[in-house]
């Protein structure tokens, strides 16, 4: 080989040399500028481990504290202080089985237990009496198996199952100051939310639509607009009533009390 050909060979072989770490150099600048996502990595917080582990209940306000609890588990937090001051957690356990749900009327906290821990077998609703500190009145009702409960300005309503079939649903209500759960609606849907006030309020359910509750009493036929909806979720926006289904549909009332709807296009799990 002459001496040109070998000068020839090592130019080339130089060349495909520095040709490598100029196309490393490229996609390094080219990386970074498109998305910092190694810089965003290595500047996370650390995961931490959750207060409530699972699924939790709902989140209610009763006697000027919080109340959560772990879904099908056994305890149940709450963050408070005494007269509202230096506001701290601290948790008890649920009075038997396994906690369904909570909701409060504003003033005692009532938390939904199966005692098995089979929400189709047994169901009880246990009430707490924030000012003793304890435990002090339970209901039932041996027709039905109780699934979910929920709370509006003094005043509890509940969703439950004929225990005989388990297809049947009806609405019961718990009045002040009384121990019984009253059917107020048969044949229906699965109880989903309650929003409003003790003097008007609407309760949703997965199937039937939304229902007003008014005077004392529950209209058997529902709201105008919501007719066989499946309602996910329903809320008082402080102006109007607020309710979301599984398909995708919002409904807010309207000023003549019917309700509209317009579509979101998502699927909603609650509200």
């Amino acid at each position: 080989m002459s001496m040109i050909r070998k000068s020839k060979l090592i130019k080339r072989t130089s060349l495909g040399l520095l040709v490598i770490p100029i196309l490393l150099l490229c996609f390094l600048i080219l990386s970074c500028g498109q998305d910092s996502i190694f810089y965003d990595i290595s500047h996370e917080p650390e995961p931490k481990s959750p207060l409530i582990s699972g699924n939790p209940t709902n989140i209610v306000l009763a006697g000027n504290e919080l109340f959560v609890g772990s879904r099908m588990g056994s305890r149940i937090f709450r963050y408070g202080g005494a007269d509202g001051r230096n506001p701290q957690w601290s948790s008890m356990p649920t009075p038997e089985g396994s906690l369904g749900d909570l909701a409060s009327d504003g003033v005692y906290l009532y938390a939904l237990v199966f005692p098995n821990g089979n929400p189709l077998a047994s169901s009880v609703i246990h009430r707490f009496n924030i000012e003793r500190n304890t435990w002090d009145q339970d209901y039932t009702n041996g027709v039905f198996s109780i699934q979910t409960i929920f709370g509006i300005d003094g005043r509890i309503f509940a969703g439950a199952m004929f225990r005989e079939d388990h297809q049947n649903f009806a609405i019961l209500y718990l009045a002040p100051n009384t121990l019984f759960l009253t059917p107020i609606l048969n044949n229906t849907s699965l109880l989903t939310g309650a929003a409003g006030t003790a003097e008007e309020a609407y309760l949703s359910t997965a199937g039937a639509g939304i229902f007003r509750y008014s005077n004392d009493s529950l209209e058997t036929r529902a709201v105008s607009g919501t007719e066989d909806a499946n309602i996910t979720g329903i809320i008082d926006t402080g102006g109007s009533i607020v309710a979301v289904s599984s398909n995708g549909t919002v409904y807010f009332r309207t000023a003549q009390g019917a309700f509209s709807t317009f579509s979101a296009r998502f699927t909603f799990t609650g509200a």
